[in-house]
């Protein structure tokens, strides 16, 4: 994920355009873009349901599921199929998007996904900031809308594992939703009312990973964002992920990326 992070600091290579949320009454909503937009295009349902038409195909989306448009390509959605139905839409460009994109395997087209409580919060602080961020802190939105893709590419991979039981998803997506929880084997396995032993076996055989480690692998994807993106010390990260102490987090973080917090956010310098 460096190299495409590396090169997504400059406006040219990651911009937010607009963005937005979006409430359709009484199948209220229609929209056709026979050429598309000029630029990528995600369209995020939050509650209700959307019709997409994507490629000749009918596609129903239900909270948490997203279509990402690229440019130029035809768009048609409707609102009809619910009282009511709210959505976020996001427009954005730049020379890395499709590099990013490949790297965090996100397909152009509907891609489902569960409702999840981080990309939520995700995408209205992306929102909020927008509107309140002036031309001189495009950088703070690059950082927002790169780690919104970072959430959603994260739901996609966890909805691909259909195979996963509801409670190793439901452990799962807990951790993903509040990162600066450390959380013990006990306690997780509690909440699946099983064993430790037996949950630790199943949530590896589930995630490819046991659960300490996943919890350490989303600390680690959201501390990349937070030191190549925003201007907080080391010892705020470290505080806001729950480590115990700066030193324990950079040594945690050296262990799992090769270099040093430090050193890390000097390649965005």
């Amino acid at each position: 994920m460096e190299n495409s992070l590396s090169r997504c600091r400059g406006s040219a290579s990651l911009l937010l355009n607009a963005c937005g949320t979006q409430i359709y009454q009484n199948g209220e909503g229609m929209l056709l873009r026979p050429r598309g937009s000029k630029n990528f295009h995600i369209l995020y349902v939050v509650d209700g349901e959307a019709r997409i038409f994507y490629n000749d195909g009918e596609f129903i989306l239900t909270p948490g599921d997203f279509v990402l448009y690229p440019p130029s390509i035809r768009q048609e959605y409707a609102f009809d199929m619910t009282p009511s139905c709210s959505t976020f839409w996001i427009y954005f460009e730049g020379n890395d998007v499709l590099p990013i994109l490949k790297e965090l395997d996100i397909q152009f087209g509907v891609n489902k996904t569960d409702l999840s409580q981080t990309t939520l919060l995700s995408l209205k602080t992306l929102s909020s900031e927008f509107d309140l961020t002036r031309d001189t802190e495009k950088d703070t939105c690059t950082a927002l809308l790169y780690h919104l893709l970072l959430c959603l590419s994260r739901d996609i991979s966890e909805s691909k594992n259909s195979n996963v039981p509801s409670d190793i998803r439901y452990i799962a997506k807990l951790i993903k939703n509040s990162p600066e929880k450390q959380r013990s084997a006990e306690e997780l396995a509690g909440l699946c009312k099983l064993s430790v032993s037996r949950f630790e076996h199943k949530f590896s055989e589930h995630m490819g990973i046991p659960p300490l480690k996943y919890q350490i692998s989303v600390k680690i994807d959201r501390a990349k964002t937070l030191l190549a993106y925003t201007g907080l010390a080391v010892s705020a990260i470290s505080d806001m992920l729950g480590f115990c102490t700066p030193l324990y987090f950079s040594r945690v973080f050296t262990k799992n990326v090769g270099v040093s917090p430090s050193d890390y956010r000097k390649r965005f310098s």
